[in-house]
């Protein structure tokens, strides 16, 4: 039962990121999206609330794929600072595509910046964990100094969260030019200062 409820639900995200894509998130309805599905009403009400539930799950979906691709480029035997810039430039070049696949989408994003933030609230702990990893590696690699629970806590915090945002001036308000190149230079002031 759950494996169909999920394959139903998944149907319903895959359709509704076309119905999104094609029309815009102001535009659509939930009507839109059961008509596309081939679902009533009430089977898309079973699943979600409205189309902004439809549409915070798509988005979700989104950066879980930017970040986890991304991740998978970090290897314990490069440098903190290569681990940091392969990760955030993977990243950017992710999220830089899905801008030009779904160009509505961002733009929906950036009129609704609080769903943006919301989404990636979600995902901020899967990033926690890929920082603790590089810190972690920088430390065995005797690249930064030990550091006691707390301030490798307050860190990697202070990582995701910056970085984070970064990107949300990026992605919603398109206020940061040559990223990639800021990016880096912060890169390396922050592994400069851990030495």
């Amino acid at each position: 039962m759950k494996q169909e409820s999920n394959a139903i639900k998944e149907q319903i995200l895959t359709i509704s990121r076309e119905v999104f894509r094609k029309h815009g998130l102001s535009k659509v309805t939930m009507d839109d999206i059961a008509k596309a599905c081939g679902k009533s009403r009430s089977t898309l009400y079973y699943y979600y609330k409205n189309k902004m539930d439809v549409f915070g799950d798509l988005v979700k979906d989104d950066i879980f794929e930017i970040i986890v691709p991304a991740s998978n480029e970090l290897k314990p035997a490069k440098s903190l600072k290569e681990n940091l810039i392969a990760y955030n430039r993977n990243k950017l070049e992710r999220l830089q595509l899905k801008e030009k696949e779904y160009p509505t989408v961002i733009s929906d994003l950036r009129a609704h910046p609080h769903l943006f933030i919301e989404v990636t609230q979600v995902h901020a702990a899967k990033e926690y964990e890929i920082y603790k990893q590089m810190l972690q590696w920088g430390v065995e690699n005797e690249e930064i100094p030990v550091m006691c629970p707390s301030d490798m806590e307050f860190l990697i915090k202070a990582l995701v969260t910056a970085l984070g945002a970064l990107e949300k001036e990026y992605l919603l308000f398109d206020r940061i030019e040559d990223l990639n190149s800021r990016l880096d230079w912060l890169t390396h002031v922050l592994v400069k200062g851990l030495r």
